[in-house]
C-alpha cells in the first residue's frame, strides 16, 4: 500500500506538475483519497489509512506551493493553468473494500457503496469541468453527504443489492457480463420484485428485516454527518 499508494503518487504527482508547468496549456494533478483522508482509524488496513492521510496532507501542500510560487515553474514557465486536487470515490465495491469485510461490513456496503461504472460515470464531466475551470485544490466528491443520507434514507430500496443476509454475494463480479446484460438484469430485477409483491408472507419477512436494519441506517447517516462536521472543521 505504501509503495503504490503513497510513493507511487508522490512520483506520479512529480512527473505531471513538471510536464504540465513546461507545457503552454498546463494541466491538472487528481489525487484520490480514501478511508484515512481525514485522520480517523481504519482498523485493519492501518497502512492504507496511513497513506490516505498523507495523501490529504500532500494535495494541501502542493496547492500551496503551485500557489506561492507565483505563477511559475521552476524553469519559468506559466503555473496558471494547473491544479492539485483531490478525488474521492466513497465507497466503491472492489477486491480491496471487500477483502476482510465481515457480514456487518457488506450490510453497510450495500446501503453506501456502488458500482466502479456508476461512480465513474458521476465524476469524469465533473472532472473535465474542474479541468476547463482553471482553479487548483478543488475537491470533487461522490458520496457527498447528501447523498449518503439520501442512501441512508432509501435503505429499505438498497438493503440486499449486493449482498444477502449471510454476506453472500448477489451481484455479477464481471464488469462485461454486468454492463452486457443490463436489460436481461432489469426485466429480471422486475420480475423478482412482483414475486416479493405477489406473497404477504414473504413481505411480512421484508418488513421484519427493514425494521430489525432502521436501527444500523440511522448510526450510519449520524457517523456521516459528524464526520463531515469534523472535517469541515479540520480545514
Amino acid at each position: 500500500a505504501i509503495t503504490q499508494n503513497l510513493l507511487g503518487t508522490l512520483h506520479g504527482t512529480k512527473a505531471a506538475l513538471r510536464l504540465f508547468g513546461d507545457q503552454r496549456g498546463g494541466g491538472h494533478v487528481f489525487n484520490m483519497d480514501g478511508a484515512g483522508y481525514d485522520g480517523r482509524a481504519t482498523p485493519n488496513y492501518a497502512c492504507y489509512g496511513a497513506t490516505k492521510a498523507a495523501i490529504t496532507q500532500l494535495n494541501r501542500t502542493l496547492h500551496e506551493e503551485v500557489r506561492r510560487l507565483g505563477g511559475t515553474s521552476a524553469s519559468g514557465s506559466p503555473l496558471g493553468n494547473v491544479g492539485v486536487h483531490t478525488l474521492s470515490p466513497g465507497m466503491v465495491l472492489t477486491d480491496l473494500l471487500l477483502e476482510g469485510s465481515t457480514v456487518e461490513n457488506r450490510k453497510a456496503f450495500n446501503i453506501l457503496c456502488e458500482h466502479p461504472e456508476t461512480v465513474a460515470s458521476n465524476l469524469v464531466p465533473r472532472i473535465r469541468q474542474v479541468a476547463v475551470g482553471n482553479k487548483s485544490g478543488r475537491q470533487v466528491r461522490y458520496l457527498t453527504l447528501r447523498r449518503a443520507l439520501s442512501f441512508a434514507a432509501k435503505w429499505h430500496e438498497r438493503n440486499g443489492r449486493f449482498f444477502d443476509k449471510t454476506g453472500n454475494s448477489r451481484y455479477v463480479e464481471c464488469e462485461e457480463e454486468r454492463l452486457g446484460s443490463a436489460e436481461g438484469s432489469a426485466a429480471a430485477k422486475e420480475e423478482e420484485n412482483g414475486g416479493r409483491r405477489g406473497g404477504r408472507e414473504r413481505s411480512m419477512r421484508q418488513a421484519a428485516d427493514r425494521l430489525a436494519n432502521l436501527y444500523f441506517a440511522s448510526f450510519v447517516g449520524a457517523y456521516l454527518v459528524l464526520a463531515e462536521i469534523a472535517t469541515a472543521q479540520s480545514l
